[in-house]
């Protein structure tokens, strides 16, 4: 996709179709072992909410939607 994960804007200035499979890219990454292994919930949660704030924005209008940590395999 070009952009690094800490590039919000970048990410978000995708269009919505690749948002969504960024998403789903990374979602296992952050809510499975290895999220929990480098990171603490609190910035896994933090992340996960300031990319869907930052996309929401007028001049990006996309909508991030994580689905349940728990239906990530462990």
């Amino acid at each position: 996709m070009g952009c690094p994960p800490a590039d919000l804007g970048c990410l978000c200035g995708l269009p919505q179709e690749l948002v969504s499979e960024y998403v789903a890219a990374v979602q296992p990454c952050i809510d499975g072992a290895e999220g929990e292994k480098a990171c603490t919930e609190g910035a896994r949660s933090q992340y996960k909410d300031l990319l869907a704030a930052v996309c929401a924005w007028d001049q990006f209008g996309k909508v991030v939607e994580w689905g349940a940590p728990n239906d990530v395999k462990r």
